[in-house]
């Protein structure tokens, strides 16, 4: 009839689905398509109207009280960046770093100590700072060659570090902390080449280049640094500064080498050659033993010399080197090392036996 009809009833319960007490029966809100609206008396005395956490608290005896109180939170989250000014005559850098806080909590956080933690902090997907059902981000790898301690506190296994101002950021706002600011840092830049296996490559390849330095006392910095993405300047001619690359730098403790993969060399490159590979005189219980002939050709165009770091990865069980025109080192079980010197506007030819089966 379209006639309006109002009766009391008492909510049993509003999660999932609301459910009624009309009188001598119980009623889930209509769901039969007839519109239908709840009308309240007044506003229940636990409803808030913004995010709110609740306390009930027993004490022994009356008066004021501190009370601390500490719990988990999602919707806040922080990267780090860093920005490294390099000077490759010099060979120094200046590296500064900022934290980003990002608060979609909710709630604003006023002139808050703030402290953040670099490592991984394990969380099931439920409770995931991410939202409920998001998959969590990769995890950043660790370096674990650091030699000192730094900084930044260490708590069990990861390092907490205070922001250096109490800070404010807004619901929804992100904001950005110093972290690190140290000037006059030494670096150097490296041009490397990596073989995975014993092949030759019809063409030669560019030489990836990193710049490199260490986060130990010595150099200036002394402490852990937390995972994030460090962007590589340097100066042109006029002075200006111009961005060369950037590279992910992993969670990496206080004296620790860092090296930051700013792109490849297009002048510098190195081309792999199997001059003969042959079956060698091996164990009964190894499956194959090779005696493999290489020939590593480096070219650079530029108009100063260079270093090139040579990896031959690929190696069995009991690698021999047998002969090689520049002294290398096995590096570990999987590589061999060779670092070429290489002329301004001209190449060298690295030559080595290796031996190595399984």
């Amino acid at each position: 009839s379209g006639a309006q009809e109002t009766q009391r009833a008492t909510v049993l319960a509003a999660n999932q689905g609301v459910v009624l007490q009309v009188g001598d029966h119980i009623e889930v809100l209509r769901d039969d398509g007839v519109p239908t609206r709840v009308i309240f008396d007044e506003v229940p005395a636990n409803l808030r109207p913004r995010p709110t956490l609740s306390v009930t608290l027993d004490a022994e005896g009356a008066g004021q009280r501190d009370v601390t109180l500490t719990y988990l939170t999602t919707g806040l989250q922080w990267k780090a960046d860093y920005v490294a000014r390099f000077d490759e005559r010099a060979g120094r850098l200046d590296l500064t770093g900022w934290i980003t806080l990002t608060n979609q909590s909710g709630v604003t956080f006023t002139n808050a100590d703030t402290r953040v933690v670099a490592g991984d902090v394990s969380l099931i997907n439920g409770n995931s700072p991410y939202g409920r059902g998001y998959p969590q981000p990769p995890r950043p790898p660790v370096r674990g060659n650091g030699t000192e301690q730094g900084g930044a506190q260490g708590l069990a296994d990861v390092y907490i570090y205070p922001l250096p101002e109490p800070v404010t950021v807004a619901n929804n706002q992100t904001k950005q902390v110093g972290l690190i600011d140290v000037a006059d840092v030494p670096a150097s830049k490296r041009y490397l080449f990596e073989a995975d296996s014993f092949t030759s490559e019809t063409e030669p390849r560019a030489a990836e280049v990193a710049v490199i330095f260490s986060n130990d006392r010595a150099s200036g910095v002394g402490t852990q640094l937390p995972a994030g993405v460090a962007r590589v300047y340097v100066n042109d001619e006029s002075g200006e500064p111009r961005f060369i690359g950037e590279d992910q730098v992993a969670h990496t403790p206080a004296g620790s080498d860092i090296v930051i993969t700013t792109g490849q060399a297009f002048d510098v490159t190195v081309q792999p050659r199997v001059v003969s590979s042959q079956a060698a005189p091996k164990p009964a219980y190894y499956r194959w033993r090779t005696r493999f002939e290489m020939e590593y050709t480096v070219r650079n165009a530029r108009s100063e010399a260079v270093v090139v770091e040579v990896r031959q990865h690929g190696l069995g069980r009991d690698t021999q080197l047998q002969g090689q025109s520049i002294e290398g080192v096995v590096q570990d079980a999987n590589t061999i090392v060779w670092r070429v010197p290489v002329p301004a506007n001209g190449e060298t030819v690295l030559t080595a036996t290796v031996v190595t089966g399984g």
